[in-house]
Order: C-alpha cells, then sequence, then structure tokens
C-alpha cells in the first residue's frame, strides 16, 4: 500500500497582491466579533464558530474573499483562504483528539476550523489569554516591552523560514510578538519540528 501523502505545510498562489489588498478591506469593515460563549473552566468568554462565520459574512463576500476546510487523513485540516481573482492562502493544520471516537475527532475538526478561521483573518476570537492574565504580576507600563502583532504574511515568512532550517532564529523572533492564533500556530510548528529532531538524534544514537 502506498505511503499516504499530505500537503505541504503552507502555499499561496503565484501572486498574492490582490488577496492582500482583500485582506485590507475586510479589516476595515469587519467590527467586533461577539464573544456569546463561555469556557467554564477558565471563566472567559469566546467567539464559537457559528458565531465567527454568521460576523464574518457579510464583510468577506464585499471583499471578494472566502474559506473553505478540507478535513484529510489522520487529524488533519487543509484550510484555504481565496480571493476572487484566483489567488490563494493554503495551510495545513494538525491535532490529535484526547480520545479516538468519531464525537471526538468531530470536535478537534471544529475546534482547528475555529483557530484558522481567527488566524487567516487576524480576528479577537477570545476575550483573554484563558486567564493566564491573572496567574503573574504584571509589570509597569515603563518595564513592559511594545510587543509587535503578527500578520499572516510575517508568519508565513516565519514558516518558510523553519522549512528552510531556521528553527533557532524563529524561536528568538517570536518573543517580539504578541500571543496571538498567528502566534501560536508558529509555535507549535517550531515544537513539531524540534520534537522531531530529538527524536532523529535518539534513533541515530541507538543505531551506533
Amino acid at each position: 500500500m502506498d505511503e499516504q501523502k499530505y500537503p505541504d505545510l503552507w502555499v499561496t498562489s503565484e501572486t498574492t497582491t490582490k488577496i492582500i489588498a482583500a485582506l485590507l478591506k475586510f479589516n476595515k469593515l469587519i467590527g467586533t466579533i461577539s464573544k456569546d460563549a463561555k469556557n467554564p473552566f477558565f471563566k472567559s468568554e469566546y467567539a464559537p464558530l457559528p458565531t465567527i462565520l454568521k460576523d464574518i459574512k457579510d464583510p468577506m463576500q464585499d471583499a471578494g474573499l472566502t474559506i473553505n476546510h478540507f478535513p484529510i487523513g489522520d487529524n488533519r485540516l487543509v484550510t484555504r483562504l481565496s480571493h476572487s481573482s484566483g489567488e490563494f492562502f493554503q495551510g495545513v493544520f494538525y491535532m490529535k483528539s484526547v480520545k479516538d471516537t468519531p464525537q471526538d475527532r468531530g470536535s478537534v475538526i471544529t475546534y482547528m476550523m475555529r483557530y484558522a478561521v481567527g488566524a487567516y483573518l487576524g480576528l479577537a476570537i477570545d476575550k483573554d489569554d484563558d486567564g493566564n492574565s491573572g496567574t503573574f504580576v504584571k509589570a509597569t507600563p515603563d518595564n513592559t516591552p511594545q510587543l509587535k502583532t503578527m500578520t499572516i504574511g510575517i508568519q508565513k515568512s516565519m514558516l518558510d523560514y523553519i522549512v528552510d532550517g531556521k528553527v533557532d532564529a524563529v524561536e528568538k523572533q517570536l518573543t517580539k510578538y504578541s500571543e496571538s492564533a498567528n502566534k501560536t500556530i508558529v509555535k507549535n510548528r517550531v515544537k513539531e519540528v524540534k520534537s522531531l529532531a530529538d527524536l532523529d538524534s535518539g534513533i541515530e544514537k541507538d543505531s551506533k
């Protein structure tokens, strides 16, 4: 049986000028995403997927954008953001369910879709950081560095650097950016690549 092949982690159309302009238009049109659900574990509010899709529907249409998701293989989700010009951004997400049941796998797909939409469109879909902000003593404004916001373009560049093997350089740059869905995707990819590297190193040692 042939080994299953997956799409590349991140691909784009040959040109992206029009889709980037459309994203800028979308960002001007989109209002505040309604956070009408509560996380009982962290006592925080968040925007569920149906609410997000409802809020972004008209601004997406006005900007000539559409976003589609394709579950493939084992616990993977392909997300494609397309523009009416034919330009696109496409990425592959991976997340394993705790229990291997149809219900849990379905929940994970919905979870990945929610964060993929938020990451691609730069949406604030969570009201806070799951309660972590109350865990530590906050620094005074004078001592707090001004962190940058990671756009999808910066995320793409960092993912390209990771593919080129520049994982350490990406990891250092991550500290300059505030927490966001885009940054989380890059952090998870860094962890995945480093874990694979450690595994390969262990196999190599065992073979000697």
